[in-house]
């Protein structure tokens, strides 16, 4: 199976200035909830969910999700609609814009995490 790295970038007008410094603790608690709340509405076909923030190419605030798919969600027949109902719930979960962050995906099958042993995964 070929390497899942399909960055899919969402665009946004702006992102109200924030950046990844204003974002408080509060917050970051809540983003893990959140996103805790997205993995577990999204099984079996998500095994996991991590992400990070950071600026992203362009310096603006953005949150970086990697989704580790379970085999058969990732298989070529039904990639398209795991990857699509992932970034939709997580979104939904999320709300990124909300918080003035631009948002990325990346989604790696589980068999693929098992070989390349990411700890980032």
């Amino acid at each position: 199976m070929g390497m899942y790295n399909e960055n899919v970038a969402t665009s946004i007008v702006h992102n109200r200035g924030v950046s990844i410094g204003t974002i408080g603790a509060a917050q970051l608690a809540e983003i893990a909830t959140l996103v805790a709340r997205a993995e577990q509405e999204l099984k079996p076909d998500v095994v996991r969910i991590r992400y990070e923030l950071r600026e992203d190419y362009s310096g603006d605030a953005a949150i970086y999700f990697r989704v580790v798919l379970a085999d058969k969600a990732a298989d070529k027949s039904h990639l398209r609609r795991s990857s699509t109902r992932a970034a939709k719930v997580i979104l939904e979960h999320v709300s990124p814009l909300d918080l003035g962050l631009l948002w990325y995906f990346n989604y790696r099958s589980a068999s693929e995490q098992a070989s390349l042993r990411e700890p980032s995964w």
